[in-house]
C-alpha cells in the first residue's frame, strides 16, 4: 500500500459474487481483533462490499483486497482489479436500482479515490477511527 506502510489484510478474491461477503468476513474479523467497533467497522464493512462488488461487476482479472491501519489513525481499504481506468460515482437516480455504491463510498467515507496502474486500478477509502467516535456521540 503506498499510503499504508501497516498492511494487515490482503485477500485474492475471485470473481464469484459470493467473494463479497467472503471480503466482509475477512475484514469483520480484521476490524475485531484490532479492537475497531461501533460505526468505524460497520462503515468500512459497508463501503468494503461495495468497493468488492463493483469490481467483480464492472472490472477484470482478480480481485484484491488489502486493508490496513493508516498512520493517521484511519481504516484504510484498497481493492484492485485489472481494469484501468478511473471510476466516477454516477449521477443521483432515485429510481435506478444500483449504481449508488461511490455515492455511499462519496459520503461516508473521509478520505477515497481511485488511482490507475500498470496493471489497472486501486480504489481506496479511509474512514478515520476518531471521527467515527465523534459522529456517535
Amino acid at each position: 500500500m503506498v499510503d499504508n506502510p501497516a498492511v494487515e489484510l490482503i485477500a485474492e478474491l475471485g470473481d464469484a459474487p459470493t467473494e463479497v461477503g467472503r471480503a466482509r468476513r475477512a475484514l469483520s474479523h480484521l476490524l475485531e481483533r484490532w479492537g475497531v467497533g461501533g460505526d468505524a467497522a460497520d462503515v468500512a464493512v459497508l463501503l468494503t462490499s461495495e468497493l468488492v462488488t463493483n469490481a467483480i461487476r464492472h472490472g477484470a482479472g482478480p480481485v484484491t483486497l488489502r486493508a490496513g491501519m493508516a498512520k493517521r489513525g484511519a481504516v484504510r481499504i484498497e481493492v484492485d482489479d485489472d481494469r484501468p481506468g478511473q471510476v466516477v460515482p454516477m449521477e443521483w437516480d432515485l429510481w435506478a436500482v444500483d449504481g449508488r455504491g461511490l455515492q455511499l463510498v462519496d459520503m461516508l467515507a473521509d478520505r477515497w479515490g481511485c488511482r490507475s496502474n500498470v496493471d489497472g486500478k486501486r480504489v481506496w477509502f479511509e474512514v478515520r477511527l476518531e471521527h467515527a467516535e465523534e459522529q456517535a456521540v
